[in-house]
């Protein structure tokens, strides 16, 4: 009995003795300030504005357990004042960035666990900044940068020489997705007068719904031209066609059905919407927005009126945030049947008042010569 006894009280004083010392060494890594990331860096890839952020644990925080660390990072192009964040337990970040302006990134050390009694513990941030250092004369770089993807087929882009660039030299036009391993160059590039003024892309250069960036430059023997960096999103640059063909059909219900087939291209029906025009009488256009259908009803019309429709597209927003929509179709009318009718009327009208008149003279005329006693002939 006194051995068993002996043995529970060892075993007491043993968990004492563990539970004080893990208690003491809780307390010694109890944490009241942290520092903040170490070695942060902004690094270029060269794909023209998708850039890499990495930083390193504090040193602080290397040997230090039962600790949870998070690290908020918040970034923005210089001469905008909204700054993003994003909060991540991660070393690194990847984002684009506008390489026409300057690229600001600041991180700090988010902290909380065991180690900080579960209150949350915050670092001073840790800034860096990247410059993409754009040489030459700011008149030499291109202007009006434009671009629409036509039919979701293939992709123009277009621009202005700058002002001040001799008609002899050449832009070039890089390109960069997340579906190649490297920037590469345009291979059908559009000109005017012998200069390169845009560049065509077709469908299996391009990647929907990622950033697509792009750069254009060009050098000189006396200066650099002055790079512009661009990021588009190529689902939002869709420009359909109208429908090609679409019918008018007059009822008896006094409505004019019309319906339509899908315009030529690539774009999914399920991304179509849809936009028709009605003008009465040649006046203005009246106009209707369509969505997930291909018929339009007019009621209640008048067919002493003439009425015209026409059509166009574009990319609704289930597929995009933006596009463009395509040009009208040629219009159809409905004439108006009011002329028509009158003069029909009219003639009818003419010549059962005519076959009146005769008959009334005849029947009149046979009267009055029964009444003489003279014998009409049958003919009569």
């Amino acid at each position: 009995m006194r051995k068993s006894q002996q043995s529970v009280e060892n075993i007491c004083q043993n968990l004492f003795l563990f539970f004080s010392m893990l208690s003491q060494n809780c307390a010694s890594e109890l944490l009241t300030f942290v520092d903040p990331p170490s070695n942060l860096q902004i690094i270029d890839p060269g794909y023209l504005g998708y850039m890499h952020i990495q930083w390193e644990t504090p040193v602080s925080l290397r040997s230090v357990r039962h600790c949870i660390a998070r690290y908020k990072l918040q970034y923005q192009n210089l001469e905008t004042d909204r700054w993003m964040t994003v909060i991540t337990k991660r070393l690194s970040y990847n984002q684009g960035f506008d390489l026409n302006k300057d690229v600001k990134v600041k991180v700090q050390t988010l902290v909380k666990g065991n180690c900080t009694s579960e209150s949350e513990l915050q670092s001073a941030w840790t800034e860096a900044t990247f410059s993409s250092l754009l040489k030459g004369d700011p008149d030499s770089s291109i202007e009006e940068f434009t671009c629409v993807y036509y039919k979701w087929e293939y992709m123009e882009c277009r621009w202005q020489p700058g002002k001040s660039v001799p008609q002899h030299m050449d832009y070039t036009l890089f390109y960069w997705h997340n579906g190649l391993p490297q920037t590469m160059q345009c291979k059908h590039y559009l000109q005017t007068k012998g200069m390169n003024t845009g560049c065509l892309f077709q469908s299996s250069e391009l990647e929907d719904y990622t950033s697509f960036n792009i750069c254009v430059n060009g050098s000189l023997k006396e200066d650099l031209i002055m790079t512009k960096y661009f990021t588009l999103e190529t689902h939002n640059l869709v420009k359909p066609d109208p429908p090609q063909r679409f019918n008018l059909n007059v009822s008896q219900a006094d409505k004019i059905d019309m319906d339509w087939e899908l315009p030529p291209g690539m774009v999914p029906p399920q991304c179509l919407e849809y936009e028709v025009q009605i003008t009465r009488d040649y006046d203005l256009w009246k106009t209707k927005l369509i969505q997930d259908e291909m018929s339009f009803t007019l009621h209640k019309w008048n067919p002493k009126h003439s009425y015209c429709f026409r059509i166009r597209s574009k990319v609704n927003i289930l597929c995009a945030d933006d596009g463009f929509w395509s040009e009208w179709s040629p219009y159809q009318c409905v004439k108006a049947l009011e002329r028509t009718t009158e003069i029909v009327l009219g003639i009818a009208a003419a010549l059962i008042g005519f076959v009146l008149g005769m008959t009334s003279f005849i029947l009149l005329r046979n009267k009055r010569l029964k009444k003489k006693g003279v014998v009409v002939p049958c003919s009569v």
